[in-house]
């Protein structure tokens, strides 16, 4: 099947033409041995994923390079509800390697001298993202460089981040943050803020959302980012415990707290309760009802979030 990224120019339903560049599609099939790559509805990756990519490959066609790949859906499972304890850690050890810390966005997101304006002015290294969309989902994403640290050492690594963070926000990353988020396409749209890393070969997302426009929601970003040493108990029991072997974690920050939301194995997507009860609406991040996706989104969600949910508020 045709996954959608090519070469050739092609025209958005919002009259918007868009290319993408040979080396990025070559890039992506030269990385794709090996890991696991998740196939998520409109781009919203902190829902659960529906299926995974099993083969790519670049075809040529008319001069141009298309993207293809073949994908086998998820199976829906329910795991159980987990939650980060409440501790906040800041390490003292200075013999820890230097983390690297960058944040990406799509830049379509923005008109082209804003998006030039927040590269230039991004208070940490910029990664831009390039998303097949119309109008992609607000995802502002940091991704911590580990240097290959293992489960073991992971602890003293997220406390290392809470550092690196502490440094970052001083240099004004949360100001910058909100500056830029206003400056969006449709800035009524609610953002999310996602910190990612691998450890093991298992890929760690964790998300929060929040508003421009909303002072409070900027302090429970805070809070939540601080925190995400937090993570590192329930990493360990999950990736060491008796589940099939995860590839992917998902956890989703709410009333103070760092909620494990799902996981994947290469057969099934498994989804805590807590997260099927308390998962916000896509239409939030959006800016319009979900188009596509919503009966595999009901497999693993249940037909109600699908259908209509009280959305909790942000933090």
């Amino acid at each position: 099947m045709r996954v959608g990224p090519t070469t050739e120019t092609v025209t958005l339903s919002s009259g918007e033409r868009m290319a993408f560049a040979p080396e990025l599609l070559q890039e992506t099939v030269a990385d794709f041995p090996g890991r696991f790559m998740a196939q998520t509805v409109e781009h919203l990756g902190f829902l659960p994923p529906i299926g995974r990519i099993t083969d790519m490959w670049l075809a040529e066609r008319n001069g141009h390079q298309d993207l293809m790949a073949r994908g086998r859906d998820l199976d829906a499972s329910e795991a159980p509800d987990m939650v980060a304890p409440d501790v906040y850690e800041q390490t003292t050890d200075d013999s820890l390697p230097e983390l690297s810390l960058s944040v990406g966005f799509e830049p379509r997101n923005f008109e082209a001298r804003d998006a030039r304006a927040l590269t230039e002015t991004a208070p940490i290294d910029v990664q831009r993202k390039a998303l097949h969309a119309d109008l992609p989902p607000l995802i502002w994403t940091i991704t911590l460089g580990l240097g290959g640290v293992g489960l073991a050492g992971l602890n003293e690594y997220l406390k290392s981040f809470a550092k690196v963070f502490g440094e970052a926000h001083a240099n004004g990353l949360l100001t910058w943050l909100r500056s830029s988020s206003r400056r969006a396409k449709q800035s009524h749209r609610e953002n999310l803020l996602e910190v990612s890393f691998t450890v093991d070969d298992v890929r760690v997302v964790a998300y929060n959302s929040f508003h421009p426009d909303a002072a409070e929601s900027f302090l429970y970003l805070e809070e939540s980012v601080r925190k995400i040493a937090s993570l590192g108990t329930p990493l360990t029991m999950l990736i060491d415990g008796d589940q099939t072997s995860p590839r992917l974690v998902a956890f989703y920050w709410h009333s103070g707290r760092w909620h494990l939301a799902w996981w994947c194995s290469d057969e099934a997507t498994h989804v805590t309760r807590w997260f099927k009860k308390n998962a916000p609406a896509p239409e939030l991040f959006l800016g319009r009802p979900l188009l596509a996706g919503r009966s595999e989104i009901a497999k693993h969600m249940g037909g109600r979030y699908v259908d209509g949910v009280d959305t909790p508020p942000s933090g």
